[in-house]
């Protein structure tokens, strides 16, 4: 391998060019075979034998697939060889290591040479002895040349444009907003209560409609406090770190002055023991100077290092951090100039080579009083009188509060992401998301967990190849300062990276952190992403389904299947983690509990659907159910987890045996979320001993008995209930076979406050923005905190350019009406009113109240041809349940109008083309609400809330009644689907309310008043759908003739199209 006879370079390939080239003799591996020489025709040169005697030859071994070809086959050549081969270099070096093996390898090399042939190999050294999950090697590994180069995907940053004297002063900040645009005044009454709100730590309610670009405002102000505050904070911490080191230095100025004056104490004393005229003898006086500085510089060291323990690792780090203090200073086994004192009394000499430090010269000499002196020992009277020092009082350093923007789905995420690449500020931040979100080879929990179970190990390396990649994609985003979600998934695809865990990673460093406000308000996801919120804002975007997101975070579920499953785990664990049984004791009464609680309902109770009329009393439970509410929840898990004291086996069936049996309940509930917690004892032993076994039913345990204990905690917001099949609680679901049914408990929380309120406290403020918040006093009163700073900012569309009416068409659009024969085919003459007179140019929205009445409609048109006639002018889509399908049908829908063809787009309340979308321009230029989207009324959640808000307890929190609460609800979501179009200042739209209850009902004044403040007051009802065609297109022909702002976005506009 080191003889250049061995092969030779060529210098042109078939093509001219001159190339060089390493052709490898095959017999070199090989004896037995032979390679000609391709120009000459010669037979190439045999191995030597001092060759053949370091080299082993591989008579056995099949030939590996070589990276260097025959120069006779340039045809096949590598590109890989031509690219890395460097005529230049010495080919010794080349051909040094081949294939990833070693040829001549020194004795004893370690495993970073590769495996070697004819070398010496230590196992000891090997990647899997110290800690990696194999020992292979790559050619990239050990040969530079061979190297695979990792380009950066996105582009070179670009500085923020600021020009000088682009910021807005507001509330003592500087607010910069991208370069050419201008705030219009509902931008600016946002920005000014964020600011403010940011600033007075006050938490505040922003109700901005929809278009009004309130998402930038949000972030330019919140960014631009925060850069200040950044500013602030690093002042204050110079004059923070200057205090600290004043009180250092003046606590060690009188460690000192104490020192030397027992010192000169002590030397008086060792004179006035000698006789008269001699001195203490010293065999060694350099040996006798060196103890005396040992002794003194480890008397200092230690004082300090025990003084500054007793303020605990946080005071202790920052100032590390700071560089108040030396990290030394808590290694007292440092490397000291040590001399041997010789006159040390030999009974009391420690073995050779270890320092011998006298007991007196460990103790903090300066703080020893006369009640701490030990017997026998002398301590001079001045001494005795002088008060302990005090240690300094540390002041620790100032941070700089993060923020926390939150919105309800990942597609609003995106478009915020969107919006900061617009903005002139560049601020650390991250996205964070599920595995199902982001694992680029779609694993679970589980499965990711085991694969990743090396991580914490020396090595770091682990089976996942994309989780040893992480770092190229933190590195590169870090470096692109500016980046989205489109540049994230190119980051991933090109350095095979893992962008789970590198969104994780960036969140620790990160001053901007967007996430689904779920990962806020879920106690569980917040402590396994490790989200701190104290001292931090939290901005929510979107903040109209709050409510519903704080009680789903509050309640849970559990089916039977799962219960045993977990339980199952938990006992098999106890036998090799003790640890375990804690757990087992959460989970095994409770799956008994609710064994014993279906077999006794088992058979019972009327089966079928419930009629409606009963939906106006108290709710009770189904057919095979048990429920218990309020008060009535303690007592059912005192039975389930203290059966025996709660029952009287321990005594007499008393009031004091079921308060110690709530007791005990409580005391197994906070031991099994201590045991079970993401950095408890229990995770800690199973991430240790590299088994995954047990990890989904200990973050099970803990899940559960963290919302069993809130329920403890506040029973009169909780309901509670074990049921035959969690997929329709109270009997409202379709009939189904005993075994397709799901049986569980299921703890429903009732007052989102249980979940908010934790949140409030510990952050700085909570600031909650949307364009439906109204009524504010209620949203105060279910999230059972303070909103000091309220506002309603106007719209920036004229009046002039909506047009709104009520149509009772449909008439009355009740739940009885949608099941109606003739729903179909009135919508469709409703549609056709206006298409067969070409009246609404480009698309139509058509928003309904459930996905089954919109297949009842598609199927309905299909059979009698009225879908023919429809798309005869618009071609038609509907939305269906399911992300996966949003995608392809809205790109039909736009390119549909794109094309000039337009559109019509039939979609549901509260789904994501009515909250998480916003159609501009031509993709909206009507939208039909058909029908009011109250709450299922069947639904017993909803029922056991109406029931609560009507609760003396509720009325005394400030909570609406439950039928007014039960009629907001409606209104948010359909205030919702009404904005989505008109979303700039030069933008233009006819909404029309279908329904008879906004037209010419009795209700119809109140029902108007619950529309968006914005357009309540532009309703209006035409006598006949003549004139009602008339009008409108009187509208659409003005505003298409001379269309707002010359048919372009207006130039302060700030809110591009939101995309999913």
């Amino acid at each position: 391998a080191r003889d250049p006879s061995h092969f030779r370079l060529s210098r042109h390939d078939a093509s001219g060019v001159r190339i060089a080239r390493v052709v490898v003799m095959k017999k070199f591996l090989y004896p037995s075979a032979s390679v000609d020489d391709g120009e000459t025709g010669a037979p190439s040169q045999t191995i030597s034998q001092q060759t053949q005697a370091a080299v082993p030859i591989l008579h056995d071994a099949s030939p590996p697939d070589t990276r260097w070809v025959d120069d006779t086959t340039s045809t096949k050549a590598s590109p890989d060889a031509r690219s890395a081969w460097q005529p230049t270099r010495d080919p010794k070096a080349v051909l040094t290591t081949l294939g990833g093996v070693k040829f001549g390898g020194s004795q004893g090399g370690g495993d970073d040479d590769g495996p070697a042939i004819g070398g010496g190999h230590n196992n000891k050294q090997t990647r899997r002895g110290r800690g990696a999950t194999h020992d292979l090697r790559y050619d990239e590994w050990v040969n530079p040349l061979w190297k695979r180069s990792r380009s950066n995907v996105l582009p070179d940053p670009v500085p923020p444009v600021r020009p000088p004297g682009s910021g807005a002063p507001m509330q003592g900040v500087l607010v910069h907003f991208p370069e050419g645009l201008t705030p219009h005044v509902p931008q600016k009454i946002t920005m000014s209560k964020i600011l403010t709100a940011l600033t007075k730590k006050q938490n505040a309610l922003i109700e901005s409609p929809t278009g009004t670009g309130k998402s930038l405002s949000l972030l330019c102000s919140a960014l631009a406090w925060q850069e200040q505050e950044r500013v602030t904070t690093d002042e204050a911490n110079v004059q923070i770190k200057m205090r600290n080191e004043s009180s250092q230095l003046q606590y060690e100025r009188e460690c000192a002055l104490r020192r030397g004056a027992r010192n000169a104490q002590h030397e008086i004393k060792i004179k006035s023991d000698l006789p008269e005229g001699k001195q203490k003898p010293t065999d060694d006086p350099v040996g006798a100077a060196a103890a005396v500085a040992l002794n003194n510089e480890l008397d200092q060291t230690l004082a300090l290092k025990n003084e500054l323990e007793a303020y605990g690792p946080t005071v202790r780090d920052a100032l590390i951090q700071a560089s108040v203090v030396n990290p030394r200073t808590f290694d007292v086994t440092r490397d000291l100039a040590v001399h041997v004192i010789k006159n040390e009394n030999t009974e009391a000499a420690k073995p050779e080579g270890v320092p011998r430090i006298k007991p007196e010269a460990c103790e903090v000499k300066p703080e020893v009083t006369a009640a701490s002196a030990k017997p026998g020992r002398t301590t001079n009277t001045s001494e005795k009188n002088l008060p302990p020092i005090e240690p300094p009082t540390w002041e620790p350093l100032q941070r700089v509060p993060k923020i926390y923007l939150c919105s309800r789905t990942h597609s609003q995420l995106h478009q915020l992401v969107k919006e900061l690449k617009r903005t002139p500020y560049r601020p650390k931040y991250t996205i964070l998301g599920s595995r199902k979100q982001y694992c680029p080879i779609n694993k679970n929990d589980e499965e990711c967990t085991e694969l990743t179970k090396n991580k914490n190990t020396g090595s770091g390396e682990t089976s996942c190849g994309y989780y040893n990649k992480k770092d190229f994609v933190i590195d590169e985003l870090t470096r692109a300062q500016i980046w989205d979600m489109e540049d994230l998934d190119k980051v991933t695809k090109a350095h095979l990276g893992c962008s789970y865990y590198a969104m994780r990673a960036l969140h620790k460093t990160a001053d901007l952190i967007l996430c689904p406000y779920n990962y806020v308000f879920d106690a569980n996801i917040r402590n396994a992403l490790e989200i701190d919120l104290a001292g931090n804002a939290v901005v929510i975007d979107e903040g109209h389904n709050v409510e519903d997101v704080c009680r789903d975070g509050a309640s849970g579920e559990v089916s039977k299947k799962d219960l045993d499953d977990m339980n199952d785990q938990l006992m098999k664990m106890c036998q090799f983690l003790p640890d375990a049984q804690g757990a087992a004791r959460f989970t095994q009464p409770l799956q008994k509990w609710v064994t014993k609680c279906l077999n006794e309902t088992k058979g019972k109770g009327k089966f079928g659907r419930q009629k409606l009329g009963a939906f106006g009393g108290p709710v009770t439970a189904g057919a095979g159910e048990m429920l218990w509410k309020g008060t009535e929840c303690v007592t059912a898990m005192a039975q389930a987890f203290a059966p025996r004291t709660y029952g009287g086996a321990y005594g007499d069936d008393t009031y004091e045996a079921q308060i110690e049996a709530r007791g005990l309940t409580t005391r197994i509930l906070r031991d099994t979320i201590k045991l079970t917690a993401f950095d408890g004892n229990l995770m800690r032993e199973i991430s240790q001993n590299g088994n995954t076994f047990g990890l989904n039913a200990v973050s099970g345990a803990n899940k559960i008995a963290t919302q069993f204990l809130e329920c403890l905690m506040n029973p009169e917001e909780y309901a509670l209930c074990v049921t035959g099949d969690l997929d329709s609680p109270g009997g409202m679901g379709p009939a189904k076979l005993e075994g397709d049914k799901n049986p569980g408990v299921a703890l429903w929380c009732l007052r989102p406050s249980v979940a908010f309120r934790p949140v409030s406290v510990a952050a700085r403020c909570v600031i909650i923005t949307s364009g439906t918040l109204s009524p504010m006093g209620s949203l105060e009163g279910e999230l059972g905190v303070s909103f000091p700073i309220k506002v309603e900012a106007p719209h920036v569309v004229p009046a002039n350019q909506i047009h709104v009416e009520a149509s009772d068409a449909l008439g009355d659009f009740t739940a009885k009406a949608q099941d109606a024969d003739g729903c179909p085919k009135a919508l469709a003459q409703l549609l056709l009113r206006y298409l067969s007179k070409n009246i609404i140019p480009g698309g139509i929205l058509v928003f309904l109240p459930k996905y089954s009445l919109i297949r009842k409609i598609v199927e309905r048109w299909r059979e009698d041809g009225t879908m023919q006639t429809l798309e005869k002018h618009k071609p038609v889509v509907w939305e269906v349940p399911g992300a996966a399908t949003l995608a392809p049908t809205l790109e039909t829908f736009r390119n549909g109008v794109a094309e000039g063809k337009g559109g019509i787009f039939l979609a549901v309340y509260r789904g994501k083309v009515s909250e998480g979308l916003d159609f501009k321009d031509d993709n909206a230029r009507a939208v039909f609400c058909v029908g009011i989207p109250f709450p299922a009324v069947g639904d017993v959640k909803v029922r056991l809330k109406k029931e609560y808000n009507g609760t003396s307890h509720a009325k005394q929190e400030g909570m609406l009644p439950g039928g007014e609460w039960y009629t907001h609800q409606a209104f948010r979501a359909y205030n919702q689907a009404l904005g989505r179009c008109v979303r700039h200042a030069g933008d233009y739209a006819a909404i029309f309310l279908v329904d008879g209850r906004f037209a010419r009902h009795a209700d119809a004044a109140k029902n108007k008043s619950m529309v968006s403040k914005w357009m309540r007051n532009l309703v209006a009802v035409f006598s006949d759908a003549r004139e009602s065609a008339g009008v409108l297109r009187e509208f659409f022909d003005k505003l298409t003739t001379n269309p707002p702002g010359g048919g372009k976005m207006d130039v302060d506009e700030s809110t591009p199209e939101t995309k999913d």
